[in-house]
């Protein structure tokens, strides 16, 4: 392109650019108030900016002559709207907010081609880790890991030789009941996970399939990492009481089990790389 045509395209995404703003500023503001009450994705307030690095990270490619506008963008930004008219009708916010990313998509796709979405789609997915999920699936989910994993933390306390009974997500020890409440499910850790699994992943030099068993280890890590985390609840309840529920001990409990499951998940990363490793010497 010219110096002319140049400008020209950059007006024209600096006024896209206004236009969607515009259009989303509500949501945003939500999205900046559900992260400063709901500490289960007080981490939305980084993830934007870790999008905006993985895009940066890809600069070279994209100072490239690679851009060839399509207007299918427009029918993909056209979907993307009428996604955000039917959140905003019926009063759906995750609706409203998962919007932003097909009308993202688009734009890109109508002013930079398919090339350049293609780079920009993991970054532009990425996003999808601050939009909170609706009530209704998040308290499902939790309610489903939470009796998952308290069912089989009460099977490793009974092997590990302590009287325990289980009813639901309420485990009873001698002189103690703990109950498993949706803070303790693990989903928080599990989002957390995929986040960070998606990050390694888009960074790695590993093979595509090895990047997704990478990206889904978190699943069964977070489960495994909540397990540890009610075993060890468990036998320190019994140690010094339900005071090993609260506070200090409960917070420090949290980071702890997070750290086992990053050190897990950092584990499994060079186990996939290990091979090559060896390949290449």
């Amino acid at each position: 392109m010219n110096i002319a045509s140049t400008k020209i395209h950059y007006a024209f995404c600096l006024i896209i650019a206004a236009l969607i703003t515009l259009i989303y500023l509500q949501v945003f503001r939500n999205l900046i108030y559900d992260w400063s009450i709901n500490p289960d994705y007080s981490h939305g307030f980084i993830v934007p900016f870790i999008a905006a690095y993985m895009v940066w990270s890809r600069k070279d490619v994209l100072k490239q002559d690679v851009y060839d506008p399509s207007n299918w963008g427009l029918l993909i930004l056209a979907l993307g709207l009428v996604q955000f008219i039917s959140g905003y009708i019926g009063a759906e916010h995750f609706l409203q907010s998962t919007s932003l990313l097909v009308v993202l998509m688009g734009t890109v796709i109508f002013l930079a081609g398919f090339y350049v979405a293609r780079i920009v789609l993991v970054p532009v997915a990425f996003l999808i880790f601050m939009i909170p999920l609706p009530a209704i699936i998040w308290n499902d989910f939790a309610f489903t890991l939470k009796l998952f994993a308290t069912k089989v933390a009460v099977y490793f306390i009974d092997f590990f030789g302590m009287a325990v009974h289980r009813q639901g997500n309420v485990i009873y020890l001698p002189g103690n009941v703990l109950e498993v409440v949706d803070a303790c499910s693990g989903l928080r850790s599990l989002i957390s996970l995929l986040a960070l699994g998606v990050l390694i992943a888009y960074f790695s030099p590993l093979k595509a399939w090895r990047r997704w068993v990478l990206m889904f280890s978190a699943i069964p890590i977070a489960i495994l990492s909540n397990v540890i985390r009610l075993i060890a609840t468990a036998f320190l309840t019994q140690k010094i009481g339900l005071q090993a529920t609260e506070g200090m001990y409960h917070t420090l409990s949290g980071v702890f089990v997070f750290a086992i499951g990053v050190a897990m998940f950092l584990l499994v990363y060079w186990l996939l790389s290990f091979p090559k490793k060896r390949q290449v010497t």
